[in-house]
């Protein structure tokens, strides 16, 4: 098989997973490139906008021949962007297919927008493709979710969906979107991302006073950090010895400020910015649960690494059932500071009953790299044979 991942995001703008997943795919005898357009914002990238190269290129990273280009998006132009991203992207695939040929088929990560230029591609040359999805707002379970789909996008959805000949949800519930756009869509079977079981692994943690919570996540509205920070305050009332760590980057962002010098406990936290694996998985180990209070997940990378060191968590219910059974932690509605407080009470007093390594043992059936990687190579032997 000779495949094209087409990410709609990728290094160095996060996704490492993604890469992951190639390199797996590659110790399996695969022959996996990677075509990457990034979007480059003025504001999020300001030095980046100008010094990054203007000219599509070719790399050999760590093993992966990757095509990389960057197309500049303009302030409040969204549909403009769009347009040019999907015509930037079109033309590097262009490029990759004079010079290396036609792939099998392409693995889309994402249909926003990588998956409408598949479609589009498909369209032009009959190569098939398939569309893994990360997008936790198709789980349509908060208020955020729901509002992030202006009418206006449904025929870009409808387009990438649609003419998919397989969909990969990294969790059933994302179909409940992708359902609304592509109502006679059969193929597809959710397929969870890779957790590197074998870096995050179990360690059993000697209990320490005061109790030690973690997350980590940087700062998006998605990830619900105004409810965490008043769950946290209220937990303190009956809890007044304990230590919260937050990993992540984005904490310096003005409306996260504001929303901590509300909290009345913020000197039991502190703050790493962002830390690399090593560092992440140091922390995980020196925690005794995990915390994740988002409005959107597809399934939290997050927590599941942290689940895979051992670790018991208090989540909201963005995180898949079948991923956080009871033996795992607490699960509580999303938007409830007071559910959430209460729960966080619940995993102080009950920490013993937790089996840190049943739950490491757990997520390496669910997402470990031999696990994952064989269900995703049984949806390309499917493509193949319908060509």
């Amino acid at each position: 098989m000779k495949i094209l991942v087409l990410p709609s995001w990728y290094l160095p703008s996060g996704a490492y997973f993604i890469k992951e997943q190639v390199l797996f795919l590659q110790e399996r005898g695969l022959q996996v490139d990677v075509l990457s357009n990034l979007e480059v914002s003025i504001t999020e990238h300001r030095t980046e906008y100008l010094t990054l190269p203007w000219k599509a290129f070719v790399a050999n990273e760590d093993g992966i021949l990757t095509y990389r280009g960057f197309t500049r998006f303009i302030p409040k132009s969204e549909k403009l962007n769009i347009h040019r991203w999907v015509t930037n992207t079109l033309k590097l695939f262009d490029k990759y297919i004079d010079e290396k040929g036609r792939p099998d088929f392409i693995h889309v990560h994402s249909a926003m927008w990588g998956g409408l230029v598949a479609a589009l591609i498909k369209e032009r040359y009959g190569i098939p493709y398939v569309i893994t999805e990360h997008l936790g707002i198709m789980a349509l379970q908060s208020d955020f979710a729901r509002n992030q789909f202006p009418v206006w996008k449904n025929p870009f959805f409808e387009k990438a969906y649609q003419n998919a000949d397989f969909v990969v949800p990294v969790s059933a519930q994302l179909m409940r979107k992708i359902s609304e756009f592509a109502p006679q869509q059969k193929n597809w079977q959710a397929i969870p991302n890779i957790v590197d079981t074998d870096f995050f692994y179990f360690k059993k943690r000697e209990r320490k006073h005061p109790f030690h919570f973690v997350c980590v996540n940087g700062y998006y509205e998605e990830k619900g950090y105004d409810i965490l920070l008043q769950a946290f305050d209220e937990f303190c009332e009956n809890y007044p010895s304990v230590n919260l760590t937050i990993a992540g980057e984005n904490f310096e962002n003005p409306r996260f400020q504001e929303i901590l010098n509300l909290c009345k406990n913020k000197q039991k936290i502190i703050f790493t910015g962002e830390i690399n694996r090593e560092q992440v998985r140091d922390l995980l180990w020196s925690a005794d649960a995990f915390l994740l209070s988002s409005r959107v997940e597809s399934q939290s990378i997050a927590a599941l690494e942290a689940m895979s060191t051992g670790l018991p968590l208090v989540c909201t219910e963005v995180v898949p059932e079948f991923m956080t059974p009871d033996y795992c932690g607490f699960r509580v509605p999303i938007e409830n500071p007071a559910s959430f407080a209460e729960a966080m009470g619940r995993m102080v007093n009950q920490i013993e009953s937790f089996d840190g390594l049943k739950i490491s043992d757990h997520i390496r059936r669910e997402a470990h790299k031999d696990v994952i990687i064989e269900k995703i190579i049984g949806v390309y032997r499917q493509i193949l044979l319908r060509k």
